[in-house]
C-alpha cells in the first residue's frame, strides 16, 4: 500500500471516523480505522482512499481522492493516527506500507511509523443495498433531534426508553422520547420510508448520528433497512456512508399519557420563567428536585424548600385562562431542560386536568411540545 494525499481532506476524514472507534474496546480492532487505497482503473483518473470505522453499533465509511501508487489496506490505531496527522505540516502526506507491517508516514521534514493490524480482521461494513432513501436537510434533522433527545431515559437498563422513536405519520415523521416522567415530541416533514412504520434508535447512536449530520453540508440522504438507519452523502471520489444500528425493542405506547380534551392555557415569558426556575433550583438537591408551581390568575409562583438550608420563592407575571388556582410539584431540572428546547419569547403551558401533566409549547406551533408529569406531593 502506497499513496500520497493532502493533509486537509485526510484530517477531515479522520475527524469524522475516529470518534466512532472505541478507545478502550475489549476487541483491539475496534479502536482502529481501516485505510483502503485503490488505484485508478484508467490513468490519469484519480485514485481514492477509503477511511472506515466500526464499533459494531455505528459504522462509517468515507472516501477522499488521492494519488495511489500501490493498492492495499491496513487498520491503524485511530486516535494515534489522528494525533499524528493533526500535527503534520500542511501539504502532501505520504503513506507507505513496510515489510514489518508498519506504515511509514512522511510530510515535509517529518517522518513517523505506526503499527497496524491486518485488514482482514476489521469488521465488515453493513449491507445497505435494501435501504430506501429520502432527501433530508442534515442540520434541520440534527436540530430536531436535539430538541427531543434530552428527554430520553439515562438508564441503560431501560433500553427501550434510552432511545429515540422515529414514527411514520401522514405529515412526515414524528421524533419521540420519554423517560416515563417527561416526553418530547417533534413532528417533521421528513419524506422517509420506515419498515413497519417505526424505528427505535439508541441514544448513544443518536449522539453519533447528530455528530455526523453536523459535519455534513446541506442536503443528504437518509434511509432505513431492517436493522439500521443509514446516512449517505457526496458523489464521485468523495462519498460518505454511515450506519446506526436500531434497537431491538418495542417502544412504549406513549400516546396513553397524552391528555385529551380542551386544555386551560397559561402564557408566560420564557426567559423570565427560566430565570425564576434557575433561582429556585438553587434550593433543590439531588434527592429533592421538586419545585412547587402555584398558578394564579395573573402570575405563576415558583418555590422550593430545603429542610436543612431554607426556602426560596419567585413570581413571574403570566396570563391564566384556567379553571382556578392550580398547584403542582415539578422536577425543576426537567422544567429547565424543557424550556431551553424553545427559542421563542412566549411559552404556553396547557393543563387539561387538575394535577395532570403540563404540556409546554409555543403559540401557533403544533409540531413540537414537551410534556412534564407532576411529582407526587
Amino acid at each position: 500500500m502506497q499513496f500520497v494525499i493532502e493533509k486537509k481532506p485526510l484530517l477531515s476524514g479522520l475527524a469524522k471516523a475516529v470518534p466512532i472507534s472505541q478507545e478502550k474496546a475489549s476487541i483491539p480492532i475496534l479502536n482502529h480505522v481501516l485505510l483502503t487505497a485503490v488505484a485508478p482503473a484508467l490513468p490519469p483518473e484519480t485514485g481514492s482512499l477509503s477511511i472506515s470505522a466500526n464499533n459494531l453499533s455505528v459504522g462509517l465509511d468515507l472516501s477522499v481522492p488521492c494519488d495511489v501508487q500501490v493498492d492495499g489496506a491496513l487498520a491503524l490505531p485511530g486516535r494515534k493516527l489522528l494525533e499524528i496527522v493533526r500535527e503534520l505540516p500542511d501539504g502532501d502526506v505520504s503513506f507507505a506500507l513496510q515489510d514489518n507491517g508498519r506504515v511509514a508516514i512522511t510530510a515535509g521534514q517529518v517522518s513517523a511509523t505506526l503499527s497496524g493490524i491486518d485488514a482482514a480482521e476489521f469488521p465488515a461494513f453493513v449491507d445497505v443495498s435494501e435501504a430506501q432513501f429520502g432527501a433530508v436537510d442534515a442540520i434541520a434533522l440534527s436540530t430536531a433531534l436535539e430538541r427531543v433527545v434530552f428527554a430520553c431515559s439515562m438508564s441503560d437498563a431501560r433500553f427501550n426508553l434510552n432511545a429515540v422513536l422515529f414514527e411514520r405519520v401522514d405529515a412526515g415523521v414524528k421524533l419521540v422520547t420519554t423517560d416515563g416522567h417527561r416526553l418530547a415530541l417533534a413532528t417533521t416533514s421528513l419524506p422517509l420510508s420506515i419498515p413497519n412504520g417505526k424505528a427505535v434508535i439508541p441514544r448513544r447512536n443518536v449522539t453519533e448520528l447528530q455528530r455526523v449530520l453536523n459535519a455534513l453540508d446541506g442536503q443528504t440522504e437518509l434511509g432505513f433497512s431492517d436493522k439500521n438507519l443509514v446516512i449517505r452523502s457526496g458523489e464521485g471520489d468523495s462519498q460518505l456512508t454511515a450506519t446506526f444500528r436500531l434497537a431491538d425493542a418495542e417502544y412504549p405506547a406513549y400516546e396513553k399519557v397524552l391528555p385529551e380534551g380542551t386544555p386551560s392555557i397559561l402564557s408566560v415569558n420564557r426567559a423570565a420563567f427560566m430565570h425564576a426556575a434557575k433561582r429556585v433550583s438553587v434550593m433543590t438537591s439531588e434527592k429533592r428536585v421538586g419545585a412547587v408551581i402555584d398558578i394564579e390568575e395573573n402570575a405563576i409562583r415558583l418555590s422550593a424548600e430545603h429542610p436543612d438550608l431554607g426556602t426560596i420563592t419567585d413570581t413571574v407575571p403570566a396570563t391564566w385562562g384556567g379553571f382556578g388556582p392550580e398547584s403542582v410539584i415539578i422536577n425543576v431540572h426537567y422544567l429547565l431542560e424543557a424550556l431551553d428546547a424553545f427559542t421563542d419569547e412566549m411559552v404556553n403551558i396547557a393543563i387539561r386536568d387538575v394535577g395532570g401533566p403540563m404540556i409546554l409549547s409555543v403559540p401557533g406551533d403544533d409540531d413540537y411540545f414537551n410534556l412534564l408529569v407532576p411529582m407526587r406531593k
